[in-house]
């Protein structure tokens, strides 16, 4: 089931693959943006961060393992590798690459789809909710402070600290990007989320030790 809107980044050369396949997932509710080239990947990239990628390997101008490798260290999406190596050794080869999911061509789309579904929903509920329900955190709403259980105070923003409310008040359940874009003033359909990823960044490094 899907549970919010979905920008999808579909990086695929063969033009009959990429096209019949953007149109089902965009049937489904799903925004797509395709690109043929790792340079028209990294473009789109720069302009905005999807909620899920799915990388071809065989590209014009590259190998999508070895994007994969730049991307693995800071991306906050989960990539999808769609290929047509279907052996057991490329498949662990792409997962040890960091690739989250791997689906050998050719795809029914309704499992691509689930697989969408699945991996969104995954790692939204695990960058959007804290997991501090084993230790107590203090949030103070007048001094704009995030106390840790051993008494170490982080003075927060305020972005970050209406971040922090947001999502410790809906502790335990999913937080749409969506949501904490509105937060930032970043309206979609834009999908603009560069911003989102950098406070969640900064939060994260300020607050984990």
């Amino acid at each position: 089931m899907q549970l919010k809107p979905i920008l999808l980044l579909f990086v695929e050369d063969d033009i009959d693959i990429r096209e019949p396949i953007s149109y089902l997932l965009e049937q489904q509710g799903i925004t797509v943006w395709q690109a043929s080239t790792l340079a028209q990947m990294n473009s789109t990239l720069q302009q905005a961060t999807p909620d899920v990628m799915v990388l071809d390997i065989n590209l014009p101008d590259g190998n999508g393992l070895d994007a994969l490798n730049k991307l693995t260290p800071d991306r906050t999406f989960p990539i999808i590798l769609l290929t047509a190596r279907r052996s057991v050794a490329d498949r662990i080869e792409g997962l040890n690459r960091g690739a989250d999911y791997y689906l050998p061509k050719p795809v029914a789309s309704s499992e691509l789809i689930a697989v969408v579904n699945n991996l969104v929903n995954k790692w939204q509920s695990s960058a959007s909710v804290l997991e501090s329900s084993e230790l107590e955190w203090i949030l103070n709403k007048d001094k704009w402070t995030f106390t840790s259980p051993e008494g170490d105070s982080f003075q927060l923003t305020n972005a970050e600290y209406q971040i922090l409310d947001v999502l410790i008040e809906h502790h335990g359940e999913t937080v749409s990007r969506s949501v904490l874009t509105d937060i930032l003033g970043k309206k979609e359909p834009s999908y603009d989320d560069r911003s989102l990823d950098k406070q969640v960044s900064r939060l994260r490094q300020k607050i984990t030790p």
